[in-house]
């Protein structure tokens, strides 16, 4: 099993060499360093999951109720304020913050509706606690490192002091699970911030799988169907999870019941293998389950989380058979960390297919073009054909009647010349 496994990345390899032997097989927009990073990443075998969904799903107090047990990720962020969060093993906490270059940076004031709407209110901010935008944004991107996750609310919380000129944050922590995958953590799918979306998408292709997380109540609306055409099609279903969050935010069973049954009943994501049956959906309270594990390691609430606390133990969602946060867990090991090595393989398969597949839809699409302009040609010329021959007729009728019409002149011309 091992030795098969060897012979068919080796195989990928091999692809992954033709390709950059030969680049102009490729479409335009695909650049040299994304196939030389993602043979890179086979390589090495890295599996990449990325967390996603719209800002407000729940993706936050989700993954900080797998991963930390605790709030380590705020969980207040807005569509300008939200991170590229990067989260890996590590043998203690500790985190980096990339802040933006001066080129990206010059980006983001170009853009002046989103500088004044957003960056500037914060950067005003920034400067009242002393920090200074020529301190931070330098010719290459800085880097910025903490030896625990203390001060992570300074560089991705809504009024931390660095959170207007960072780009993208990487965390390092002691779970096991983490030994295994790293989590890509993206900003929510309506971010308007263009330089940071770009960014993210980058990393959505890199991964391996998705965890795609909407919410009770909440229907898939066109903002995820556009999502998730541009940027998970190429995810093999198998790789694929969808997590319905916040299902304490539904009154009774019969209500969730009928959300889940609409999911289903959707033929548009059915096609796209998002939600193709009651096993591909997992249902969980992400907030009823952090509030269970801060609870259960002693760790005080704060206000906020004193409400929600009082209000999900009065549901039952503080109950693991309740805010089925184990069922996510599970389903985690056994259809991706299980299967990793397949999932490797079948994602650079899928990635390999779709390079081709994309080429010869370009090409199929120039063909038609082609075709269509010889057919406008032909047609142009069944017509300038048509006009010749209307013209050849016109000169054979003119020549025709003016060979009648000449001797009647001379005729007329002699009798009168003989009448003068």
């Amino acid at each position: 099993m091992l030795q098969e496994y060897k012979d068919k990345k080796n195989k990928l390899l091999n692809q992954y060499d033709k390709i950059l032997k030969f680049p102009n097989i490729l479409s335009e927009d695909i650049k040299i360093e994304h196939i030389q990073e993602k043979k890179k990443q086979l390589e090495e075998e890295h599996f990449f999951v990325s967390f996603t969904g719209q800002i407000k799903a729940g993706k936050s107090t989700l993954i900080n109720a797998l991963l930390f047990g605790e709030e380590v990720i705020p969980s207040d962020d807005t569509p300008h304020t939200a991170k590229i969060t990067i989260i890996k093993y590590g043998e203690k906490p500790m985190l980096e913050a990339t802040f933006y270059s001066k080129e990206e940076w010059e980006v983001l004031e170009s853009n002046q509706e989103f500088y004044e709407e957003f960056l500037k209110p914060d950067i005003e901010k920034s400067v009242n606690k002393g920090v200074y935008v020529n301190e931070i944004i330098n010719k290459t991107a800085k880097i910025k490192k903490e030896n625990d996750l203390e001060n992570l609310t300074e560089y991705v919380a809504r009024d931390g002091k660095y959170t207007p000129f960072v780009n993208l944050v990487t965390l390092y922590y002691p779970n096991e699970i983490l030994k295994e995958i790293t989590i890509v953590d993206t900003p929510g799918t309506n971010d308007p911030n263009k330089l940071r979306d770009k960014v993210a998408k980058e990393w959505i292709h890199k991964t391996n799988a998705n965890i795609y997380i909407t919410y009770a109540n909440q229907a898939m609306d066109k903002v995820d169907i556009d999502f998730i055409d541009n940027f998970l099609l190429s995810v093999p279903k198998e790789q694929k999870l969808t997590v319905v969050n916040k299902i304490d935010s539904v009154n009774d069973t019969d209500g969730l019941e009928e959300y889940i049954t609409e999911l289903l009943a959707d033929e548009s994501l059915k096609r796209r293998e998002i939600v193709s049956d009651r096993e591909s959906l997992v249902l969980v309270s992400g907030l009823g389950a952090l509030i269970d594990k801060m609870l259960t390691k002693e760790l005080s609430l704060n206000e906020e989380l004193e409400y929600y606390a009082k209000e999900l133990d009065e549901k039952g969602f503080l109950e693991p058979e309740n805010h089925k946060l184990s069922t996510l867990e599970k389903m985690i090991e056994q259809k991706l960390i299980q299967n990793k090595g397949q999932n490797i393989l079948e994602t650079h398969i899928k990635f390999l297919d779709s390079l081709f597949e994309k080429r010869v839809i370009e090409l199929t699409k120039k063909i038609n073009v082609e075709k269509s302009n010889l057919n406008y040609l032909f047609t142009e010329n069944k017509d300038l054909e048509k006009k010749l021959e209307d013209i050849y007729n016109f000169n054979y009728t003119l020549d025709k009647s003016t060979r009648h019409f000449i001797p009647f002149i001379q005729l007329k011309s002699h009798k009168l010349i003989i009448y003068i």
